[in-house]
Protein backbone atom coordinates (compact mmCIF):
# COMPACT_ATOMS: atom_id res chain seq x y z
CA UNK A 1 0.00 0.00 0.00
CA UNK A 2 1.34 3.42 -0.92
CA UNK A 3 0.28 6.63 0.70
CA UNK A 4 0.98 10.13 -0.51
CA UNK A 5 -0.28 11.83 2.63
CA UNK A 6 2.07 14.36 4.15
CA UNK A 7 3.50 13.49 7.55
CA UNK A 8 2.44 16.38 9.77
CA UNK A 9 3.61 15.11 13.15
CA UNK A 10 6.13 12.82 14.80
CA UNK A 11 5.55 11.60 18.33
CA UNK A 12 7.89 10.53 21.09
CA UNK A 13 7.03 8.73 24.32
CA UNK A 14 8.79 10.40 27.24
CA UNK A 15 9.09 9.69 30.95
CA UNK A 16 9.31 13.34 32.07
CA UNK A 17 7.25 15.76 29.97
CA UNK A 18 8.79 18.95 31.36
CA UNK A 19 12.35 17.70 30.84
CA UNK A 20 11.50 16.57 27.30
CA UNK A 21 10.04 19.99 26.46
CA UNK A 22 13.17 21.69 27.81
CA UNK A 23 15.37 19.33 25.78
CA UNK A 24 13.51 20.00 22.51
CA UNK A 25 13.65 23.75 23.10
CA UNK A 26 17.34 23.77 24.04
CA UNK A 27 18.66 21.32 21.45
CA UNK A 28 16.32 21.83 18.47
CA UNK A 29 14.92 25.35 19.08
CA UNK A 30 11.48 23.75 18.85
CA UNK A 31 8.52 25.48 20.39
CA UNK A 32 6.58 26.88 21.94
CA UNK A 33 4.81 23.81 23.27
CA UNK A 34 1.10 23.56 23.99
CA UNK A 35 0.67 21.37 27.07
CA UNK A 36 -2.10 19.38 28.74
CA UNK A 37 -1.16 17.55 31.92
CA UNK A 38 -2.95 14.57 33.43
CA UNK A 39 -5.55 13.99 30.74
CA UNK A 40 -7.33 10.95 32.05
CA UNK A 41 -10.55 9.37 31.03
CA UNK A 42 -10.20 10.29 27.34
CA UNK A 43 -12.63 7.79 25.74
CA UNK A 44 -11.25 5.56 22.98
CA UNK A 45 -11.92 2.26 21.31
CA UNK A 46 -8.86 0.14 22.11
CA UNK A 47 -8.71 -3.04 20.03
CA UNK A 48 -12.50 -3.17 19.82
CA UNK A 49 -13.14 -2.48 23.51
CA UNK A 50 -14.27 0.75 25.17
CA UNK A 51 -11.34 2.16 27.10
CA UNK A 52 -9.75 5.44 28.15
CA UNK A 53 -6.38 7.10 27.63
CA UNK A 54 -4.41 8.62 30.49
CA UNK A 55 -1.57 10.87 29.30
CA UNK A 56 0.17 14.19 29.63
CA UNK A 57 0.94 15.70 26.23
CA UNK A 58 2.82 18.59 24.64
CA UNK A 59 2.77 19.74 21.01
CA UNK A 60 5.14 22.20 19.40
CA UNK A 61 6.83 22.89 16.09
CA UNK A 62 10.32 22.06 14.86
CA UNK A 63 10.37 23.90 11.55
CA UNK A 64 7.30 22.79 9.58
CA UNK A 65 6.89 19.54 11.50
CA UNK A 66 4.83 19.19 14.65
CA UNK A 67 6.49 17.39 17.55
CA UNK A 68 4.23 15.58 19.99
CA UNK A 69 5.58 14.46 23.36
CA UNK A 70 3.45 11.96 25.30
CA UNK A 71 4.02 10.92 28.89
CA UNK A 72 1.73 7.97 29.67
CA UNK A 73 0.19 8.08 33.14
CA UNK A 74 -1.37 5.07 34.76
CA UNK A 75 -0.74 1.48 33.83
CA UNK A 76 -3.70 0.60 31.63
CA UNK A 77 -3.29 -0.93 28.19
CA UNK A 78 -2.91 1.58 25.38
CA UNK A 79 -1.32 2.20 22.02
CA UNK A 80 1.63 3.60 23.97
CA UNK A 81 2.13 0.62 26.29
CA UNK A 82 1.82 -1.70 23.30
CA UNK A 83 5.17 -0.34 22.11
CA UNK A 84 6.94 0.76 25.29
CA UNK A 85 6.98 -0.68 28.80
CA UNK A 86 6.64 1.79 31.69
CA UNK A 87 9.78 3.93 31.87
CA UNK A 88 10.84 3.21 28.29
CA UNK A 89 10.98 6.11 25.85
CA UNK A 90 11.40 6.61 22.13
CA UNK A 91 9.88 7.33 18.76
CA UNK A 92 6.27 6.13 18.58
CA UNK A 93 4.31 7.31 15.55
CA UNK A 94 3.81 9.63 12.62
CA UNK A 95 0.50 11.38 11.95
CA UNK A 96 -1.15 12.29 8.69
CA UNK A 97 -4.45 13.81 7.57
CA UNK A 98 -6.53 11.72 5.18
CA UNK A 99 -9.34 12.93 2.94
CA UNK A 100 -11.52 9.83 3.51
CA UNK A 101 -10.93 8.67 7.07
CA UNK A 102 -13.03 5.51 7.07
CA UNK A 103 -11.60 4.42 3.70
CA UNK A 104 -8.04 5.00 4.92
CA UNK A 105 -8.71 2.84 7.99
CA UNK A 106 -10.22 0.10 5.78
CA UNK A 107 -7.25 0.32 3.40
CA UNK A 108 -4.78 -0.14 6.24
CA UNK A 109 -6.73 -3.08 7.67
CA UNK A 110 -7.04 -4.75 4.24
CA UNK A 111 -3.26 -4.45 3.90
CA UNK A 112 -2.70 -6.29 7.18
CA UNK A 113 -2.35 -3.36 9.59
CA UNK A 114 -4.54 -3.73 12.68
CA UNK A 115 -6.42 -0.72 13.99
CA UNK A 116 -5.05 -0.44 17.52
CA UNK A 117 -7.31 2.34 18.77
CA UNK A 118 -9.53 5.15 17.63
CA UNK A 119 -11.36 8.10 19.09
CA UNK A 120 -12.23 11.74 18.65
CA UNK A 121 -10.15 14.80 19.50
CA UNK A 122 -11.09 18.43 18.82
CA UNK A 123 -14.24 17.11 17.16
CA UNK A 124 -12.40 15.05 14.53
CA UNK A 125 -11.71 11.31 14.33
CA UNK A 126 -8.29 9.74 14.76
CA UNK A 127 -7.04 6.16 14.57
CA UNK A 128 -3.75 4.49 15.40
CA UNK A 129 -2.84 1.85 12.84
CA UNK A 130 -0.25 -0.76 13.81
CA UNK A 131 2.24 -0.34 10.97
CA UNK A 132 5.21 -1.56 13.03
CA UNK A 133 5.68 -4.67 10.87
CA UNK A 134 6.25 -2.44 7.84
CA UNK A 135 7.92 0.74 9.08
CA UNK A 136 8.74 0.09 12.74
CA UNK A 137 6.23 2.51 14.28
CA UNK A 138 2.52 3.29 14.48
CA UNK A 139 0.72 5.54 12.00
CA UNK A 140 -1.96 7.91 13.28
CA UNK A 141 -4.65 8.85 10.79
CA UNK A 142 -6.57 12.10 11.21
CA UNK A 143 -9.94 12.89 9.76
CA UNK A 144 -9.67 16.00 7.61
CA UNK A 145 -11.73 18.43 9.70
CA UNK A 146 -11.72 21.92 11.16
CA UNK A 147 -10.91 20.95 14.75
CA UNK A 148 -7.56 19.25 14.27
CA UNK A 149 -6.58 21.44 11.29
CA UNK A 150 -7.37 24.50 13.39
CA UNK A 151 -5.23 23.22 16.25
CA UNK A 152 -2.32 22.56 13.88
CA UNK A 153 -2.68 26.02 12.38
CA UNK A 154 -2.66 27.76 15.78
CA UNK A 155 0.41 25.83 16.97
CA UNK A 156 2.24 26.66 13.71
CA UNK A 157 1.27 30.35 13.96
CA UNK A 158 2.60 30.53 17.52
CA UNK A 159 5.91 29.04 16.36
CA UNK A 160 6.36 31.48 13.46
CA UNK A 161 6.76 34.53 15.68
CA UNK A 162 8.14 32.74 18.73
CA UNK A 163 10.99 34.54 20.49
CA UNK A 164 11.71 31.76 22.99
CA UNK A 165 10.58 33.63 26.08
CA UNK A 166 7.25 31.92 26.76
CA UNK A 167 8.04 28.25 26.44
CA UNK A 168 4.61 26.69 27.05
CA UNK A 169 0.93 27.49 26.69
CA UNK A 170 -2.13 25.50 27.73
CA UNK A 171 -3.20 23.12 24.96
CA UNK A 172 -6.72 24.51 25.24
CA UNK A 173 -5.39 27.78 23.76
CA UNK A 174 -4.81 25.92 20.48
CA UNK A 175 -8.28 24.38 20.55
CA UNK A 176 -10.32 27.58 20.72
Amino acid sequence: MKTSSEIVQICFIVDDLDAAIDNWIETRNAGPFFVAKDLSGVPIDYKGTDSTLAISVAMGMAGDLQIELVEPIGNGPSVYSDMFAPGQTGFHHVATFVSDFEQAVRDHVSNGFEMNSRGTFAGDKFAYMDTRSSVGFFTELYEEGPGLRGMYRKIAEAARDWDGHIRTFPLEDALT
